[in-house]
């Protein structure tokens, strides 16, 4: 058995914290200036170092929600383990659950969820030490990613024929990428972005999350955001927009959409601006392009989010399959708050 101690983070150990994030190919949402962007939100937030004897062996990033039914601390894509370091993954994770739960006590809390990035292949390993599926969507759990280290001709070959037609044809006859450095731009943004979500019936942040983030985190390199578009008479007719987070040499797609333009669909603007986007990373040395959450083969979804996935595919790479969300409870209270959660998020949850 290991026998973990878990070091309050301060601005002493954010070189030990990134390392940890590096090592571990973490996601952008453990890095230190993402928390820092959710503490300027509001968000009740802690942070621990995870040391095994002498060394640090990963990083937990915790957020707490206090809601009427819903109160728990979430970790989102952590704990964060270097697996190098570590022999009994079984054995580390009957620590941080003793931790977890000593957390929730004693802040009277019904439960702490978190989805680490381990492979779905663990789930059993998680359930046999008291963990349960949660009820409620957190980060992706089926993600789609393509290695962008081959060469563009490698790159091209790999996508399916309708993505390469689409990339040509939308070029061809006048469509163009733009990285904006503006934000004054997310107005273009966000607008791409709301219609995107009430076709699809999806939810979204407001368009002030957007801003704070592009003013907070676009000089770090932290978040970009790229603008498809046409000119025309009026300037330019903007079709098609995502935001990137880029993070130790992995960016993620974590917002976008297109407009429902005749033109724009016709010729497949939208592949054109995700080729410009893995151009433009590639140049900057990303090694990977995370296109975040699809659905499975096989599986069927309710929302419009099998489209999307398609598309995703379409570009060539390859899924990854998480453990997904994962629960321990607390106290009779989870019981209510899974109830709810399994009646609110049934149409999302996959």
């Amino acid at each position: 058995m290991a026998n973990l101690s878990f070091v309050k983070y301060d601005d002493s150990l954010k070189e030990a914290w990134e390392e940890i994030n590096k090592n571990a190919q973490a996601s952008f949402l453990t890095s230190i200036d993402w928390i820092e962007f959710q503490k300027y939100l509001g968000k009740e937030t802690e942070l621990f170092l995870i040391k095994d004897e002498d060394s640090f062996i990963g990083n937990f990033y915790i957020e707490i929600y206090r809601r009427r039914i819903s109160k728990y601390a979430y970790s989102p894509y952590g704990p964060v383990l270097d697996l190098k370091k570590i022999n009994n993954l079984e054995n580390i994770f009957i620590e941080i659950r003793n931790f977890q739960k000593e957390f929730i006590q004693q802040r009277s809390l019904n439960c702490f969820r978190m989805d680490p990035l381990t492979e779905a292949s663990l789930l059993n390993t998680f359930t046999k030490i008291g963990y349960v599926k949660a009820m409620a969507p957190t980060q992706a759990k089926y993600v789609w990613e393509i290695d962008i280290t081959k060469s563009e001709d490698e790159l091209l070959r790999e996508m399916k024929k309708v993505a390469r037609y689409n990339i040509k044809k939308s070029s061809e006859v006048g469509f163009k990428v733009m990285q904006t450095e503006s934000v004054e731009d997310i107005n273009n943004f966000y607008a791409i972005l709301s219609e995107t979500f009430r076709r699809q019936q999806f939810t979204s942040f407001g368009k002030e999350y957007f801003i704070k983030q592009f003013e907070q985190l676009y000089s770090k390199g932290l978040c970009k955001v790229f603008l498809c578009y046409k000119k025309g008479e009026k300037g330019k007719k903007f079709v098609s927009a995502a935001l990137i987070n880029v993070f130790n040499k992995k960016a993620f797609y974590s917002h976008g959409g297109s407009l429902s333009d005749p033109e724009a669909q016709k010729y497949g603007a939208s592949y054109l601006l995700h080729w410009e986007i893995i151009k433009s990373l590639k140049e900057l040395g990303i090694e990977k392009y995370n296109m975040w959450g699809v659905v499975p083969e096989g599986m069927n979804v309710k929302s419009g989010m099998k489209g999307v996935s398609d598309f995703k595919k379409r570009f060539g790479g390859y899924q990854i399959d998480y453990v997904g969300a994962l629960d321990l409870p607390n106290r009779f209270m989870y019981s209510i708050q899974r109830l709810a959660e399994y009646f609110i998020y049934r149409k999302d949850r996959y």
